[in-house]
């Protein structure tokens, strides 16, 4: 029972020190061919560390693609109001009309807080996938906004 009781406790002092978010965002993929994104986010902050989960869609004629993503982050840097984080992920590109595979990202965000618990970030990330899905290996940039809850 006091196990139980201890882990129930560290817990919920986890989640107290963190944050949760949830975010809208679009972006340009350059790759072949270049194409335009939008997208949700839903992502737990602690501390400096940050994970974040990914939905967007692309429209293009001919070949649509779904992208599924996690993406880690670590604080490095505060710049005024701006933070500086790099970043690593993992994506599934699901493709309308071409096969479908895997990807790892890294990149680099700028966040900037807007009002309380809203802020803006920007993002620039380099996509490399398995041979299948190397049509979208290339460099993305986004901006979102993130409502902190």
């Amino acid at each position: 029972m006091k196990k139980i009781l201890a882990i129930a406790t560290l817990s919920l002092a986890t989640l107290s020190a963190s944050a949760l978010e949830l975010g809208v965002t679009a972006g340009r993929d350059f790759s072949s061919p270049n194409r335009n994104y939008g997208g949700l986010t839903f992502g737990h902050s602690m501390g400096p560390t940050s994970l974040t989960l990914g939905y967007s869609r692309t429209a293009v004629t001919g070949n649509d693609q779904d992208r599924w993503s996690v993406v880690a982050g670590y604080d490095v840097a505060k710049i005024g109001p701006v933070t500086i984080t790099p970043t690593l992920g993992a994506a599934y590109l699901s493709n309308q009309n071409s096969d479908n595979g895997l990807a790892m990202t890294a990149g680099v965000e700028a966040s900037m807080p807007i009002v309380d618990r809203v802020r803006a970030v920007v993002d620039w990330s380099h996509q490399l996938g398995q041979s299948r899905v190397n049509a979208s290996n290339g460099n993305r940039v986004s901006m979102s906004v993130r409502y902190a809850f």
